[in-house]
Order: structure tokens, then sequence, then C-alpha cells
């Protein structure tokens, strides 16, 4: 995003969900880059708002010249992936009343541990 803002939404019968608010500098369509199929998610304005937009087959042939730049893109995917599978988490688990343990290596309580 180079500035506005959007969200990233799944929409359900009968409802909408947000997962995630992008902003200037942050990334999204990540998944249709690596992949190239079509998601679940959506994207929606929130106000007027410009996005950078790159070709993936221009973008793939230059990161097929480039190993030091495809490997920091990749690098930088997943950060983004990463960012988008807590927040999707986070969001299903408002939707049915559980709350997200917390970070990766965060000690289980009693429950938990069984």
């Amino acid at each position: 995003m180079l500035t506005g803002s959007v969200c990233v939404e799944v929409r359900g019968r009968g409802y909408t969900v947000m997962v995630q608010a992008v902003g200037p500098g942050e990334a999204m369509g990540w998944s249709a880059f690596l992949d190239g199929h079509e998601t679940l998610f959506q994207v929606r304005a929130r106000e007027k708002s410009t996005a950078l937009c790159l070709d993936r087959d221009r973008l793939r042939a230059l990161l097929a010249s480039d190993e030091a730049l495809a490997a920091e893109l990749l690098r930088r995917v997943l950060e983004v992936a990463a960012v988008r599978m807590q927040a999707t988490e986070s969001a299903l688990g408002e939707m049915i009343g559980v709350k997200p343990r917390g970070e990766l290596g965060t000690q289980m309580n009693a429950d938990e541990r069984g």
C-alpha cells in the first residue's frame, strides 16, 4: 500500500469478517503471487487508497535472475504470511469466543496441559 488503507476480509453467507487492516508500507496479494490461485479473501478500500501492483510473471523473471533479491522477497512474504495467519486466527477466535494462546514459546496453564 502506498496511501490509504484497505480491509482484508472473508465473506460468508450473510456475514463478512474483517481479518486485517492494511495501510501504507504494508503488503497484500502475496498468496496470489506465490501460487496464482484464487483466494477466499477479498480486499475493500476503507478510504481513498493507492496500491502498487506488480506483474507476477515479470517479477518472477526478475527473481529468477537475482538470487539475493529472490531470497529477500521470500523472507518478507513469509513475514507477511505469518502476520496474516495470526490475524485470521484472532478473527476466527473472536467469532467463536476463543482467545488465541499467544506467541509461540509461552507457557501453557494447567488446564491446557491436560
